[in-house]
């Protein structure tokens, strides 16, 4: 028989249907904000071998927090535009709520459902298993890849010049459109990492500052140009005048 639940009841049952999986897990949510507590029950579920597949309604809903935490979920993950339910299932049972898996939802809305057991109420429990299968064929499936890390490998320097040497063509390396200059134990660099920025390991260690002398001096040549420039129109009406 099917149980009626509350928003605790709700949020209960769904780490329940976590914890328990097994064989399967499949978390249909048009919106998608994992919550501590669940993302940790999901994390686990994952990482124990469980096949979860995650259907939500639109990817650019889901925030960049979110997407790099479903890149650390062996998961699958599809999209479909007109998705508006929300069901959770594993190989034991499948609940129907009008909670999205949503942190403010879980927080702050008053929500309601119900818990079909696949003992129980096997019938209902099938034909709610079917339609989600059905959902995820009709869906577009998004891959997630994580962006290879960059592995920079410096041999230990034997001497101070040795070292700024190292790190010389590291700089190089990693940002070729920069000119970097070492002379006399001294790396230093312009317009890095910002424009109107100076770099320079001058006093022992790596230090940036603004350029703030410069950009004075370039807002005075701008001032005194302006001023040459009205001057000289002001000269030309008056001759003109006259």
């Amino acid at each position: 028989m099917a149980t009626f639940l509350t928003t605790r009841g709700i949020s209960s049952k769904l780490e329940e249907i976590f914890i328990d999986a097994n064989s399967f897990l499949y978390i249909v949510t048009p919106y998608l904000q994992f919550s501590k507590t669940l993302y940790e029950r999901l994390y686990e579920a994952t990482k124990r071998g469980v096949p979860t597949t995650i259907i939500c309604r639109d990817r650019q809903k889901i925030s960049s927090v979110d997407e790099r935490l479903l890149l650390d979920l062996d998961c699958s993950v599809y999209f479909k535009s007109d998705l508006h339910a929300k069901c959770y299932l594993n190989e034991y049972g499948a609940m129907i709520a009008s909670m999205n898996l949503y942190n403010y939802s879980e927080a702050n809305n008053r929500e309601m459902g119900v818990f079909l057991s696949k003992t129980e109420d096997s019938v209902s429990y099938d034909k709610c298993l079917k339609e989600v299968r059905s959902i995820i064929n009709a869906s577009q499936q998004f891959r997630l890849f994580k962006q290879p890390e960059s592995i920079i490998t410096v041999s230990e320097p034997e001497t101070y010049s040795e070292f700024l040497q190292g790190w010389h063509s590291v700089l190089l390396q990693e940002y070729p459109q920069t000119q970097f200059s070492l002379s006399e134990n001294r790396l230093s660099a312009t317009d890095f990492p910002l424009p109107s920025m100076l770099f320079s390991n001058e006093y022992g260690f790596a230090t940036v500052c603004f350029d703030a002398y410069s950009k004075l001096q370039n807002q005075r040549n701008e001032k005194k140009h302006a001023l040459e420039t009205a001057l000289k129109r002001i000269s030309t009406l008056l001759a003109y005048r006259k």
